[in-house]
């Protein structure tokens, strides 16, 4: 009887919190990473979507960039600079579309008595995290790919790697090519190890996996990001 009550307690809290606080969830409906700017904090999007709990109702400063191909250079585009207004009780929705559209949605706050405890995502202020890294231009890549090459080692090709990748992301294919510039297997899977900080598209480093020969060294791959 005693848990039946404290659990009802529960609930009613859940459901009186909700309607004084709101929330906000920012997404995209493409397979293109986002960044945003939100009341003065920067967050780099790992996932397709972020949700922000049990925000105080008010207006808030939103800057929005997506990830677009901008004359052949994959770059981060501006889609929204503005203020936003969150309502005590609702749930605000902003989806970014694939040319960078943007649209809303709102509805009111559901209570989910599954979700006790509200764990709002981490900003990447400091300016060195490397989520706030830019994006390789096809110039830079080449470069890169020109400096790594010029080794005539694997071990010196990695130690040429661990140089140029500095405050720089590559895509997953970009990566790719960067290993099949190795020899041997073992030596792939060790740079495929360094270069996985530095993929803006996780998502895809099956790609990376495919390019080492052993199924043990593709394992291995596989456990290390896994635990990342």
């Amino acid at each position: 009887m005693k848990a039946t009550i404290l659990f009802a307690l529960l609930i009613n809290f859940l459901l009186i919190a909700a309607q004084s606080k709101s929330n906000l969830t920012i997404g995209t409906t493409a397979d293109k990473n986002l960044k945003i700017i939100y009341k003065d904090s920067k967050y780099s999007l790992q996932d397709q979507s972020v949700t922000f709990q049990m925000q105080s109702p008010g207006t808030y400063p939103l800057v929005i960039y997506q990830l677009q191909s901008v004359n052949g250079n994959r770059e981060y585009k501006k889609v929204y600079n503005g203020n936003i207004k969150l309502t005590a009780g609702k749930h605000m929705e902003i989806a970014v579309l694939r040319f960078g559209k943007i649209v809303w949605d709102e509805a009111d706050i559901v209570a989910d008595d599954w979700n006790e405890t509200y764990q709002n995502p981490a900003s990447t202020n400091g300016g060195n995290s490397i989520n706030n890294y830019p994006v390789a231009t096809d110039k830079q890549f080449a470069n890169i790919k020109a400096a790594i090459s010029g080794e005539y080692y694997d071990g010196d090709k990695i130690k040429m790697a661990k140089v140029v990748l500095k405050e720089i992301l590559l895509s997953a294919v970009q990566i790719k090519e960067l290993i099949n510039l190795l020899y041997s297997d073992e030596e792939k899977l060790v740079l495929a190890k360094y270069a996985y900080d530095y993929c803006n598209e996780k998502y895809a480093y099956n790609l990376v996996a495919n390019t080492l020969y052993y199924s043990e060294n593709k394992k291995k791959l596989l456990d290390y990001i896994a635990t990342k």
